[in-house]
């Protein structure tokens, strides 16, 4: 045996002198021999294709060349050698619009047409990506999957990226049996790889190399297709990684994921818009939701043909109605990666705004109160705020995944003050059950019937189809009756309204009763000034907890406090239809870095001048001084007297209200 000397260079040559390819293919690199030490392998043009150090697989990049080189270094008795081949990456062909169908028959399946398989798990589907090699086990990688998105179930949008990865048939015979080629990714010769449960003739072959071969070798797979798609072949041994290192079987479903075959189809994916609704109808002014719209899968954008009447927010849909008329509102989505363009539209009807009746909303506190063709407002409330239900149409109204179903609102007493946002989530009750207190509950502003005792969470429909919801009432409390646990969750936090009693938050139902006329004066406690209209308060001390009304003009000198309003302590409102309250408010005006109070009933500015409290007309002699807790802080130390018990009132801090500012709520 001769001897092998220390400097004896290693003949490493290349299979092929020299490759090519085209961009986006991951390719395999020729054959490599006579190297007795691991190679390293380089490029000297990464912008044409880079190579992965260890194994020689090029991605190709951009058009061009580079040399690939393998260099072995000295090592195991041997000096170092190296090798080189010349690699030309062309552009990759321009393919006109096209995409990929389900096959949901196996005898569709041809030698001329191009294909993908496709893993559906029910959440994500994955491509199946071939990798070229012939030595290991091909497709035990963890990046044999691309994700995908399919549409409507059976349709996938071809990109360059998912092209790579077309496979085709070859060899076929009858009973689904043919052979599998892989095309694009592994390089311009079609490779075969031997998967599904492979045949020889008629005897099973166990094999491992399942890629790398450039004929069929006699090897096919026995393939049947159902008719929802799904891909089986006659076994299931074979497998391969996709993600991770998650195992998934080659040939048929496993217990997470469903194997189908796609079919390249030319044109582009088409997209199917839809409206929940055709019609749409609101008044000037008023607020509307528009219907849901579903089957887009690119950019989406909306257009008014009448933007006097109706003008629409081009990106979210979002509606202002404007005046009178009708309008189409038209939905479109613009044809991009891979799909077709679509539009959908419904109309929209604008009614004059009804003339507003001053009204505001009581709450109820009888059985008597709940009425047919009554309106309401349905209130939660947990002591410390008030939250008025607020439904959206959308289709699934009160799902779990709606969080707009609420309202703040201000409860003085048993009084809420109207506004529009609370009209619109006034609702009237309408086909009663006999004398019961058994109704129909219909939402004007969305056009739509309230269905708490539906089978589903699915609240909102267009008639009442035969469901009819019972109040019931105690102490002040309501209770709709429901089916089963039916909820609505209207913050981020999962905090939710139980349609029938009170939730695990405390909070409470209650029912409040559109009123006309003229709502009574509200003047609430607020911690900062700003300018409007006020009442001034005053206590004289934590031991007289009586509040009192400062009224105008004096009786007598610094004589300004006359009528006693309340004796609690802790008064934060007062509610009042009381001309004699009524007629003592006064403005409060900013004026540099003070403010002016002005007595609506003279129009004249009170003013204390250190020694006195004085009505003036010269406003640049009023400037008055308000904390910002709202307290009257006049100069000189002076406070107002009343006429009580010879006491007064003056701005101490540790008195809590001594001289406060309750300001008209609007």
């Amino acid at each position: 045996m001769s001897k092998v000397t220390p400097t004896q260079a290693q003949e490493i040559s290349f299979g092929k002198e020299t490759l090519s390819g085209m961009v986006g293919r991951r390719i395999t690199p020729p054959a490599l021999s006579g190297n007795h030490t691991a190679p390293a392998y380089s490029s000297d043009n990464t912008a044409v294709a880079t190579v992965d150090v260890e194994t020689g697989v090029l991605t190709l990049v951009a058009p061009g060349t580079a040399v690939i080189t393998a260099t072995a270094p000295a090592g195991s008795g041997y000096g170092p050698g190296t090798a080189s081949y010349t690699l030309t990456v062309v552009a990759a062909p321009l393919l006109d619009a096209h995409h990929y169908q389900k096959v949901t028959s196996i005898s569709t399946v041809t030698d001329a047409k191009r294909y993908l398989f496709v893993y559906d798990n029910g959440a994500s589907s994955k491509i199946f990506m071939p990798i070229l090699n012939a030595t290991q086990d091909a497709f035990l990688q963890t990046d044999n999957a691309l994700d995908a998105v399919v549409v409507n179930g059976n349709v996938i949008a071809g990109n360059s990226e998912i092209d790579l990865y077309q496979v085709a048939f070859a060899n076929i015979g009858s009973g689904g049996k043919m052979a599998v080629s892989a095309l694009n990714a592994l390089g311009d010769t079609p490779y075969y790889f031997m998967i599904f449960g492979l045949e020889s003739t008629d005897n099973q072959q166990d094999i491992n190399e399942f890629a790398g071969h450039p004929s069929d070798n006699g090897f096919r797979a026995t393939f049947s297709i159902d008719e929802n798609g799904v891909l089986s072949a006659a076994r299931s041994s074979h497998y391969f990684v996709y993600q991770g290192g998650a195992f998934q079987h080659a040939s048929s479903a496993d217990a997470n994921s469903k194997l189908a075959l796609y079919e390249f189809v030319s044109g582009l994916v088409p997209q199917t818009l839809e409206f929940s609704s055709a019609t749409l109808t609101g008044s000037v002014g008023k607020t509307v939701t528009p219907p849901t719209l579903s089957g887009a899968y690119t950019t989406v954008t909306y257009s008014s043909s009448a933007p006097s009447v109706v003008s629409v927010n081009e990106n979210t849909g979002a509606l202002s109605l404007n005046e009178e008329g009708t309008a189409t509102i038209t939905a479109t989505a613009a044809a991009e990666n891979g799909y077709d363009s679509a539009s959908a539209s419904y109309t929209v009807t604008v009614n004059a705004a009804p003339p507003v009746t001053p009204h505001y909303y009581q709450k109820v506190t009888q059985a008597s109160e709940i009425v047919a063709d009554g309106q309401y407002l349905l209130v939660y409330e947990n002591g410390a705020s008030s939250k008025v239900f607020r439904p959206v149409r959308n289709g699934d109204v009160l799902l779990e995944s709606n969080v707009q179903n609420a309202l703040e609102t201000a409860v003085y007493g048993n009084l809420i003050l109207a506004n529009d946002s609370l009209d619109d989530c006034q609702f009237t009750l309408t086909n009663q059950d006999g004398t019961n207190l058994k109704f129909s509950i219909v939402f004007p502003s969305l056009g739509c019937y309230f269905h708490p005792y539906n089978e589903t969470n699915n609240f909102a429909a267009d008639d009442d189809t035969g469901y009819r919801s019972t109040f019931t009432l105690t102490g002040g409390l309501v209770s709709i009756v429901a089916k089963g646990n039916r909820a609505v969750r209207y913050s981020t936090s999962n905090q939710w309204f139980l349609a029938s009693s009170s939730d695990s938050d405390g909070v409470l139902p209650a029912l409040y009763k559109y009123v006309e006329g003229t709502a009574p004066n509200v003047y609430v406690s607020v911690s900062t000034p700003s300018a409007g209209t006020y009442l001034i308060l005053g206590r004289e001390s934590n031991t007289n907890p009586a509040m009192y009304l400062c009224t105008f003009p004096p009786t007598g000198a610094n004589q300004c406090a006359q009528l006693m309003i309340s004796d609690d302590l802790d008064m934060t409102a007062l509610v009042t239809t009381d001309e004699d309250i009524i007629s003592n408010e006064v403005e409060l005006i900013a004026s540099g870095d003070g403010w002016l109070v002005k007595i609506k009933k003279n129009n004249q500015y009170m003013y204390c001048n250190g020694s006195a409290i004085i009505l003036t007309d010269d406003a640049s002699l009023a400037v008055q001084t308000i904390n910002s807790d709202c307290n009257m802080i006049l100069s000189g130390g002076l406070g107002l007297y009343h006429s009580g018990s010879g006491g007064y009132f003056k701005y101490d801090s540790g008195k809590g209200y001594n001289l406060r500012l309750f300001k008209l709520s609007e």
